[in-house]
């Protein structure tokens, strides 16, 4: 297996014409279609790439200003600088890492100022998808947002942190899909995964109330009710109080890059 950093791995399978030393990881799985860890002698594409850093990111194992180097990037995949260098420009323009004026590569950190500004875009972006799909979710996404919602409601009793994450993405990530926008699907998503570096640490308390403020998100799709859909996700999305002061002290309190 290459050089990964670790994963709970909670599913071991082989997978057809791939070999049997193939294990998926549930664990931190966001993106679609899911990351595998293969034998080094296989070939990596850059998206794949891509797709493994991402999640690693996203999952909370390589924290804001963690350092990056091609060379190490390359030993854990096991392949050349060309991959990786492709990999790095395309997770520059995710904006998920950065190439400081030293040339080094970092997680991407911001600044309190930067984080509650594009948190505010955020809930504008969210609040339109939410408004759309009131207008435009197909039978199969409203099914599969009611899916995504139980998957929230079953980590959220069992106080299963990553797992709450994971469903509570795709539920956001499904009434993006069914806004039909493409190019707001695509914004909010790449904001979403910045901003799920910084989420809060009120998990317990907010769980329970987060999967509530997700039924009356779906019963106000469901009925079509654009303007209720737009209020329901904008009071889901915005922060204030614990939240607020949470986002602040995830930054450092930094205010200056």
């Amino acid at each position: 297996m290459f050089n990964s950093l670790p994963l709970n791995i909670q599913n071991s399978a082989p997978i057809p014409n791939l070999g049997s030393t193939i294990v998926y990881s549930t664990y931190c799985d966001v993106y679609n279609p899911p990351i595998y860890c293969i034998n080094l002698g296989m070939k990596h594409s850059a998206q794949t790439i891509v797709n493994a850093i991402k999640n690693d990111i996203i999952c909370g194992l390589l924290t804001p200003g963690r350092q990056l180097t091609e060379t190490s990037l390359a030993e854990r995949f096991g392949v050349s600088r060309t991959p990786i260098r492709e990999s790095i420009q395309a997770l520059i323009a995710s904006g998920l890492i950065e190439r400081h004026s030293d040339r080094s590569l970092k997680v991407v950190k911001l600044n309190s100022r930067k984080l509650l500004e594009m948190h505010s875009i955020m809930t504008l972006l969210d609040a339109e998808a939410a408004s759309l799909a009131a207008r435009r979710a197909s039978i199969a996404q409203l099914d599969r947002l009611k899916a995504a919602q139980l998957d929230c409601i079953a980590a959220s009793k069992t106080m299963d942190k990553q797992n709450f994450y994971i469903a509570n993405s795709k539920f956001h990530q499904i009434i993006r899909k069914a806004s039909g926008n493409n190019f707001l699907e695509q914004e909010a998503n790449k904001l979403h995964s910045i901003l799920h570096l910084y989420r809060g640490a009120h998990f317990r308390t907010r769980a329970p109330i987060s999967t509530l403020e997700h039924e009356l998100i779906i019963a106000a799709i469901e009925k079509g009710d654009q303007s209720d859909a737009r209020l329901q996700m904008t009071k889901h999305t915005e922060i204030k109080g614990d939240r607020l002061f949470d986002l602040i002290a995830s930054s450092g309190g930094e205010t200056e890059q």
